[in-house]
């Protein structure tokens, strides 16, 4: 009884200095009798409130005297109690003690080989999971980020001249990068859209690609760090880190070797899709140990840069700067190593523009071509408010640019290309007098296609298989059965009759390329009846003049 008097004590005197600095004593989580309950609600003073922390302990099965745990309400006051002693050092409220965080910090620092070689061995000398260990140092590695010097650049104390800076932009561009007009035009309008990013509904990335190595990808992509707002930069990154890093900063985030990464991680890929369009720019993931939900957002400018062509989704949601080795009679300047004056000042004017245009440009709603829809038209919208704010030459030059885009880029998915490949191969085997057509067959007249994917589509650079020829017509609801062939026989293949619909909602009618390819080779006159009936091809055709 002595004993457990005194341990009572101890407990008493200790939740008397836990509540010590409260005004007003919250609501109490103990069952009380109605009318003590009324009896207590008018008692706001800190020694109203030892008396029932007091009373509820006495209450309560008590600790047992040096076995540490306890057992009911007790146990939780008790944990209350032993709350303000975590400070001093003892386990912290996310599990993990100071040595265990400095692990973790540690760990954060190292380089992509170095973690990969140590994360077992991290994990269980922490006794975690690997996968919670990696999520917690992509939070680590957030934070640190957070710490760095991201910050939005000071806006130019001067009103600007929209038309100049662009000007000044384009030249610039063009001092150091070797691109088509159109793409410049693209990329100087994209960067103000970045400074802007809060105006738009939809979030177009900026796609900077090249068909080989060594053509000024690299160039391209630190020359628009030097002119957004908040850049980061990386080249090899974590789904997770990524929601987090967008959530948390929101930097204009810029993706190198895309080619190297995003193939292998689905989930970052679908992450970069989601931040497309703002009403749906975020992700659910269940954090803490009680796995609650929480929202995260992925809305922020992004740039993406690698060899070739992204995944079909990301393509669509970009704004494609495809850039060129230089030749041997061109000329480009390296850009500046460090703080560059003018690059500060290119910056910083953009921002001033933008915060000038802001009201304005919320409040856009510019002229799509009619060549520019769907997905496209979202992706110009912002650029194209910008030129129409800007005036000049910039709104003729901006919508010039639009067109040549999606005329370059409409129907350019491998599904696509690959309907109008088949229609092709079921019309010259129909002059035959044959109708369908086996799967080898296929295989084998598509690899011996020109200027088309199919001879290096698979892993490894070899020609398209039976299995990629069926994945790829899956999403059209063809799928291959066996079929009897023009010589007798039968074999796993395709009938054309399956792809009728497919053919109707996403080819061009032979009729619309048979007077858009008049209206480019023969010199047939792109009157109004023939733009209209080959509409949206006719632009596909002519850029390729």
């Amino acid at each position: 009884m002595t004993k457990r008097l005194v341990s009572e004590s101890k407990l008493a005197s200790r939740a008397a200095k836990a509540v010590e600095p409260a005004a007003t004593a919250p609501d109490q989580a103990f069952t009380e009798e109605p009318e003590q309950a009324s009896a207590e609600a008018e008692r706001s003073t800190p020694d109203s409130s030892v008396e029932q922390a007091t009373d509820t302990m006495m209450d309560s099965e008590p600790t047992v005297a040096g076995s540490g745990e306890a057992t009911g309400d007790a146990g939780q006051a008790a944990q209350l109690l032993e709350a303000p002693l975590v400070a001093d050092g003892a386990v912290p409220p996310n599990g993990l003690t100071s040595e265990d965080q400095a692990k973790i910090l540690e760990l954060a620092k190292l380089g992509k080989v170095e973690y990969d070689r140590s994360r077992k061995a991290a994990a269980s000398e922490l006794k975690l999971s690997q996968p919670v260990l990696d999520e917690l140092v992509d939070e680590q590695r957030v934070k640190d980020t957070e710490e760095s010097t991201l910050a939005n650049p000071e806006p130019w104390p001067d009103p600007v001249d929209g038309d100049g800076l662009l000007t000044e932009l384009f030249d610039t561009y063009q001092k150091h990068v070797i691109a088509s007009d159109e793409a410049r035009i693209a990329n100087v309008l994209w960067i103000l859209g970045a400074h802007t990013h809060d105006c738009w509904s939809h979030s177009p990335i900026l796609q900077i690609t090249a068909p080989t190595p060594d053509a000024g990808k690299t160039t391209a992509l630190k020359f628009n760090m030097m002119l957004v707002p908040k850049p980061l930069a990386a080249s090899n990154v974590t789904p997770a880190a990524v929601f987090r890093v967008i959530a948390k900063l929101r930097p204009t985030l810029l993706i190198d070797e895309a080619d190297a990464s995003l193939p292998e991680k689905p989930d970052l890929r679908s992450i970069l899709d989601s931040g497309h369009d703002r009403a749906a720019a975020f992700v659910f993931r269940c954090v803490g140990d009680d796995f609650e939900p929480k929202q995260f957002s992925t809305w922020c400018p992004k740039i993406i840069a690698g060899i070739g062509s992204l995944h079909a989704t990301l393509e669509s949601r970009s704004i494609r700067i495809e850039l060129k080795r230089k030749g041997r009679t061109e000329v480009v300047e390296p850009l500046p190593r460090g703080n560059s004056p003018l690059f500060d000042r290119l910056r910083q004017q953009c921002a001033r523009w933008a915060k000038d245009h802001v009201e304005e440009l919320s409040l856009a709603a510019p002229q799509i071509p009619t060549e520019v829809s769907n997905r496209a038209a979202d992706n110009w919208r912002p650029l194209l408010a910008i030129a129409d704010a800007v005036g000049g030459k910039w709104p003729d030059l901006a919508r010039a640019a639009a067109i040549k885009h999606s005329a370059e880029t409409t129907d350019e998915t491998h599904g696509i290309v690959l309907l109008g490949d088949l229609r092709k191969l079921f019309a010259d085997e129909a002059r035959e007098g044959g109708k369908n057509l086996a799967t080898k067959e296929i295989i084998q007249k598509l690899s011996e296609m020109e200027d088309r994917p199919w001879a290096e589509f698979s892993k490894g650079g070899k020609a398209i298989t039976p299995v990629g020829l069926a994945r790829l017509l899956k999403p059209f609801k063809i799928k291959p059965r066996t079929v009897h062939l023009q010589y007798g026989g039968k074999a796993s293949g395709y009938d054309p009759d399956w792809f009728a619909d497919a053919f109707k909602r996403y080819l061009p009618t032979e009729q619309e390329e048979k007077f858009a390819k008049e209206a480019l080779e023969e010199g047939t006159p792109a009157n109004e009846e023939t733009e209209s009936k080959a509409h949206p091809f006719v632009a596909r055709w002519k850029s390729r003049a």
